[in-house]
């Protein structure tokens, strides 16, 4: 942008009433003035080597945006990155997104000591002085609560109060005081304040103070209400040092307002109505800028109020505010002041009122504050790109910033194509333009308004294509030589769209019809009779439209056409390849319209196409698609180029993009960052053998250097700025800003917070992301939004983190950080927990004894009880045994007796022998009655020698022999009665058997244990029987089986004829 455009400032919030109104015609013609007149030329020099226009113009900050008052005084941004604006109405806190306010209140001793702010200040220790109409006021960040230090004045006649107009520091842990009488130390340790110096007699104008700097060496320049005064500080003395006669005089009667120390050690004096000073440091010499002064010593306005420097990394910037508005920077080279580049760019507003206050934020960012009309930023950060924007546009010539073609020649000249625009010619180091158009009644005039394609060759000649042919340009006379290309039965290929030299004379041309060559020797096309739709051949490419023509590292010739894809053509072997998108493969072209070709230092060629980049991947002949998905800001591609570390830079129709092949990432850039606009133009893209590169588009040309090209560094820092419970904003114990840990209860089951990225730059593109430790496991990238809202966490701790990234995408991976604590209810505490364990445990304990005590009393019972059943087994035994035993024993005896007496009576003694017998049987099965209750019996060795005494008793008086398989040792294991019993019958029913049944002459009883199981068996070696237990037996064995398992035992029954027969029973002991 050229000062003859951007130095129009538009005229914004002028109020009437205001005492500036008068004036500011002026100054704004004054700017004009100075920005077309001679510093145009020096302007236009400076631009071949610093930007051409700032990133951002003036926004602004008012009481329509929250500011409590219009009035701004000072200005400080602290180091967490808040920005501090004192005002006629309080304090404000801003954060980039809204302002929170703190006043003075009398009834609240903690509240600001005075609604008027002068100064602000904040030490090593991160505490922040407010310096007001009223004493000096100390903020708590914790309790955003105020202390308040009265400054009393002491004198031999009286004490009183003062304002604060100045603060900075002495020395570590004490601050420098100025107010309009003297100057004060504050101890920050004891908070106690001593008098300084304090020039005597008091209030008058030489001994009012106005303004103050310092050097190292403890030398204190002092401004009054006439001139200045210097002090050298001796210990805790002051002594005045005289100032040179005619620096004294100069001065006398000057209100200097304000004085500030540059880099260099020179005071800059600001005056209410004598412009500004520029004080040697020896304090000797003194320069007047003023507004009737002659160039170089003239500023816009005499009342000089604010004085800054900004210090970067490549250049210290002066400025100097005026009463009407106007801003201006220092030229050291000229020793002249100019206006500030940054006025009226972009569109931006402009103070219009007197500028108060100047800070220079630590992202370089520069805040102004006015005298009723709030707070202005600015972007001190030079512009990356340049842009220019010729200034020859006409109704007659409205199209000569719509550029197709740029080139810059040997001697540093930019040569522009248009559509519609002609030719240009730009000398940047003149700020010289020149248009070349056609002429229909001068044949060497250009052949067509509409350039599509520019190119110097190797003897210094400018070819210029356009769509009427190819023309070359002759520097000297400024004139046109052109050249058609017509053949009968050709095509004549004059819409010329892109131009690659080939060997020395050689030119390569890409037109609307394919490509064909051009013999500087000749000065001719080169003819042949090969047709443009067949494959290549001499020097013709297949294709009815090219946009672009690239010769690679190889020679080898590149062709992009308009629908037919990409052609690679060896002007040596006088072979081509040709490489189309195919729909059905990923790898192929992603499209079949091609605006550029380049090859990278690696020697990778990479096309841009109308959806996207592509790779070519030459061992496979494949194609890599990069597009809006990967990070394009947008598909369609016009040109791209590559720098010297192999990034590609990339013309689009939303903005440029730089691609760094590395790592595969794309940077975006737009409007914003200085380019001419988001659209671009196929063909408007070159780079000079210097490196800096060109992008043509609809309004305009961009330049840079890919190296100047940086991202902000400043990293964000990021806050809290409101916490909200069920989305109401509450007070924390600790202000929000530096809560490091948020507690609350389980049913605060709805909370939120707000956040904000401190850094000023373009806050509108700050972007955050969030995570909360514990619920979350990565991270919520949200953009720009800056709030975020939480339900129903579990109760525990949690670490809620938020980082942001400036407006450039850079990321403060740190951020933020804060603990947050969910109490969980009563019932689910710790020691609630543990004293319902010790219940549960206690309770369980107590249960488990209690059932225990239940069933040992019941197992006591149950013991009583079968002793009391064992004992009456045993009376009933006995009682059996004794009384009926003895009767059945008698009976037979006297059966026996009586029988015997009897004589030879035939029939009495068969009834006798049959009582005798029914008495002997009765007396048998009593004995198995009684032994069977019996619970000394309830032994295995007691069954067994039961069963053995059985069998020899009925076995003696039979030729039946009885074997008896028992373990040597039979082990007294009990054995319940039912199970005793249930044996000893089954063993007498198979006794029972063999006597009856089986002719046996031999039977084998025998007792085992096994894995705790008792086995019965009784074999004989009698006939055995053919039967099986499945076809169903007599009742005797189905009774047998019915008792062994009535006690839980099985029963087996084996038999085969000759084999004879044998009974097994098994039972659980």
């Amino acid at each position: 942008m050229f000062h003859r455009v951007c130095c129009i400032i538009p005229l914004k919030r002028i109020r009437k009433g205001s005492f500036v109104s008068s004036v500011r015609w002026w100054g704004i013609l004054w700017c004009l003035f100075l920005s077309t007149a001679p510093l145009h030329a020096h302007s236009a020099t400076l631009r071949s080597t610093q930007p051409a226009s700032r990133r951002l113009g003036f926004a602004h900050i008012g009481v329509d945006e929250g500011l409590a008052q219009s009035s701004v005084y000072c200005i400080l941004q602290d180091r967490t990155g808040f920005l501090w604006f004192g005002t006629g109405d309080g304090l404000e806190r801003y954060d980039g997104y809204s302002l929170s306010h703190f006043r003075h209140k009398s009834s609240d001793t903690t509240s600001l000591a005075a609604n008027t702010v002068r100064c602000l200040f904040e030490d090593r220790d991160g505490i922040l002085w407010i310096g007001t109409d009223d004493g000096l006021s100390e903020f708590d960040r914790d309790t955003e609560r105020f202390t308040t230090h009265p400054i009393v004045v002491h004198t031999a006649r009286s004490s009183f109060r003062t304002g604060l107009a100045q603060i900075s520091e002495h020395s570590p842990g004490k601050l420098l005081l100025r107010t309009t009488v003297g100057l004060h130390i504050f101890d920050v340790r004891t908070r106690t304040l001593r008098d300084f110096w304090i020039p005597l007699p008091l209030l008058t104008k030489e001994n009012t103070l106005m303004g103050l700097d310092s050097d190292a060496s403890g030398r204190f320049v002092v401004g009054t209400q006439s001139g200045i005064r210097v002090v050298q500080e001796n210990g805790d003395r002051c002594t005045e040092i005289p100032l040179a006669a005619a620096v004294r005089a100069a001065l006398k009667n000057v209100i200097a307002h304000e004085i500030r120390r540059d880099a260099e050690g020179f005071y800059w004096i600001g005056t209410e109505a004598h412009g500004v000073f520029r004080l040697d440091p020896s304090f000797t010499t003194l320069v007047r800028y003023h507004k009737h002064g002659r160039p170089p010593f003239s500023i816009p306005d005499n009342f000089v109020n604010a004085i800054a420097q900004i210090q970067n990394d490549r250049s210290s910037l002066l400025l100097i505010g005026c009463g009407e508005g106007s801003l201006m920077q220092f030229d050291p080279l000229h020793k002249r002041f100019i206006p500030y580049d940054s006025i009226g760019a972009n569109g931006g507003d402009r103070p219009g009122v007197p500028i108060t206050s100047f800070f220079p934020d630590r992202s370089n960012v520069l805040w102004i504050g006015t005298d009723g009309d709030g707070v202005y930023k600015v972007n001190t950060r030079p512009a990356q790109f340049h842009h220019y924007v010729s200034p020859l546009s006409s109704p007659d010539n409205e199209n000569v910033n719509f550029l197709k073609a740029i080139c810059e020649d040997r001697d540093g000249i930019l040569w522009l194509g248009a559509y519609n625009g002609g030719l240009v010619r730009f000398d940047r180091r003149t700020d010289a333009w020149r248009s070349f158009r056609y002429e229909p009644r001068n044949p060497r005039s250009l052949a067509s308004n509409n350039v599509y394609a520019l190119h110097e060759d190797a003897r210094g000649t400018l070819w210029v294509g356009t769509d009427s042919g190819l023309a070359a340009f002759d520097k000297r006379s400024m004139s046109f030589t052109r050249y058609l290309r017509a053949s009968a039965g050709q095509p004549a290929m004059n819409h010329i769209t892109a131009i690659a030299h080939g060997d020395t004379n050689t030119l390569w041309l890409s037109t609307r019809q394919g490509s064909c060559s051009f013999d500087l020797r000749r000065k001719q096309f080169v003819h042949d009779s090969i047709g443009v739709h067949t494959m290549p051949a001499a020097n013709i490419f297949f294709g009815n439209t090219t946009h672009i023509i690239y010769k690679d590292r190889s020679n080898m010739l590149w062709s992009g056409t308009y629908g037919n894809g990409l052609l690679r053509f060896d002007p040596q072997t006088r072979t081509a390849s040709l490489w189309a998108h195919n729909p059905n493969d990923e790898s192929s072209l992603s499209n079949n319209i091609i605006r550029s070709i380049r090859e990278d230092t690696a020697g990778t060629i990479w096309i841009g196409t109308e959806e996207g980049l592509n790779r070519f991947n030459a061992a496979t002949s494949t194609f890599t698609r990069f597009t809006q998905r990967d990070g394009l800001p947008n598909d369609f591609i016009y040109g791209i180029l590559c720098d010297a570390k192999n990034n590609l830079w990339i013309s689009t129709n939303k903005g440029l993009s730089k691609f760094t092949i590395a790592t595969q990432r794309f940077r975006n850039y737009g409007p914003e960052d200085g380019l001419q606009s988001n659209e671009f133009n196929t063909g408007a893209f070159f780079q000079s053998t210097s490196g800096e590169m060109f992008f043509g588009g609809i309004n305009g040309l961009n330049t840079f250097f890919p190296d100047s090209v940086e991202d902000n560094p400043h990293l964000p820092n990021v806050v809290l700025t409101d916490f909200k419970k069920f989305d109401v904003s509450v007070r924390l114990d600790t202000a929000v800003s530096v809560v490091s840990e948020i507690h609350l209860n389980y049913d605060e089951t709805v909370f939120s917070f707000q956040f904000a990225a401190l850094e000023y730059t373009d806050v509108a593109k700050n972007q955050y992301a969030y995570m909360m430790e514990g619920f979350e496991s990565d991270w919520t990238y949200c953009g720009t939004r800056r709030e975020v809202r939480y339900t129903n966490l579990s109760p525990g701790t949690y670490r809620f983190r938020v980082k942001a990234a400036n407006d450039d995408g850079v990321w403060n991976e740190n951020g933020l950080s804060v603990a947050i604590i969910i109490t969980p209810p009563f019932w689910m505490a710790w020691w609630f927990r543990g004293a319902a364990g010790l219940f549960m445990l206690g309770a369980i304990f107590g249960g488990t004894r209690f059932v225990e005590l239940r069933r040992i009393r019941r197992h006591l019972a149950h013991l009583e009880q079968e002793s009391a059943v064992e004992r009456e087994r045993s009376r009933i035994s006995r009682d059996m045994h004794d009384e009926l035993g003895a009767n059945l024993t008698s009976l037979s005896m006297m059966t026996e007796v009586a029988r015997r007496s009897l004589g030879d009576q035939s029939t009495v003694d068969d009834h006798l022998r049959k009582m005798t017998s029914i008495a002997s049987e009765t007396l048998q099965k009593l004995d198995e009655i009684v032994w069977a209750v019996n619970p000394q019996a309830d032994r295995l060795d007691n069954l067994a020698a039961y069963i053995s005494e059985y069998a020899q008793e009925i076995f003696d008086a039979t030729n039946i022999r009885v074997r008896f398989d028992f373990p040597e040792e039979i082990p007294e294991i009990p054995l319940a009665a039912d199970v005793r019993h249930n044996i000893f019958l089954v063993v007498k029913e198979s006794f029972t058997n063999i006597l009856k049944h089986s002719c046996a002459s031999e039977v084998t009883v025998s007792i085992r244990l096994h894995d705790a199981r008792l086995h019965v068996e009784v074999r004989d070696n009698g006939k055995g029987t053919a039967l099986r237990m499945e076809s169903g037996l007599g009742n005797g064995i189905r009774n047998m089986r019915q008792r062994i398992e009535s006690v839980g035992g099985t029963l087996a029954f084996s038999s085969s004829v000759g084999n004879g027969t044998a009974v097994k029973v098994e039972v659980k002991t």
